[in-house]
C-alpha cells in the first residue's frame, strides 16, 4: 500500500512537470507561428514524450527496469501511448457529459474529465504500461 501512494505521489509531481513542459512547448511553437492545433500536438508529443521517460525511469523504475532491453522499452513505450490514448478518451467522454450538462461552464466542465484521465492513466501505467516493474 506504501509503495501504491508513493507512486501515486510520484505520478502527480510528474504530471505537473509534465503540465509545465508542454504548455511551454506549445506557447514556444505558437510564438514561432505554428497553427495552433499543430502547436497543441508539439506540446502533447514532447510531453508524452517527457512523462514516459519520467515515469519508466523514476515513478515505476526498478532495478530490471534499469536492464531492460531495447525491444522491452518499445513495447512499454508503445503500451504507454495506448495508455494515454485510452485515458484521452475517457476524458473526453467525460468532459462531452460535463459540456452537454453545463454548456456555459466551459472551464469548469474540464475538471471532471481530469480527474478521470488521471485515474484511468495511472492505473493503466501501473498495471499496463510498466507492470513488470511493479510487482
Amino acid at each position: 500500500m506504501i509503495l501504491f501512494i508513493k507512486q501515486m505521489v510520484q505520478f502527480g509531481i510528474v504530471g505537473f512537470a509534465n503540465t509545465l513542459i508542454g504548455l511551454t512547448a506549445i506557447w514556444m511553437l505558437v510564438f514561432f507561428h505554428v497553427p495552433p492545433l499543430l502547436a497543441n500536438l508539439g506540446g502533447y508529443i514532447v510531453g508524452v514524450t517527457f512523462s514516459y521517460l519520467v515515469h519508466s525511469a523514476w515513478t515505476f523504475a526498478s532495478r530490471s527496469n534499469l536492464e531492460k532491453k531495447s525491444l522491452r522499452n518499445r513495447r512499454s513505450a508503445l503500451r504507454y501511448v495506448a495508455a494515454f490514448c485510452v485515458a484521452w478518451c475517457a476524458n473526453a467522454a467525460v468532459l462531452s457529459v460535463a459540456l452537454a450538462t453545463f454548456p456555459t461552464r466551459l472551464y469548469l466542465a474540464q475538471v471532471p474529465g481530469l480527474f478521470i484521465y488521471s485515474t484511468v492513466f495511472f492505473l493503466l501505467c501501473k498495471y499496463f504500461v510498466f507492470r513488470e516493474t511493479t510487482k
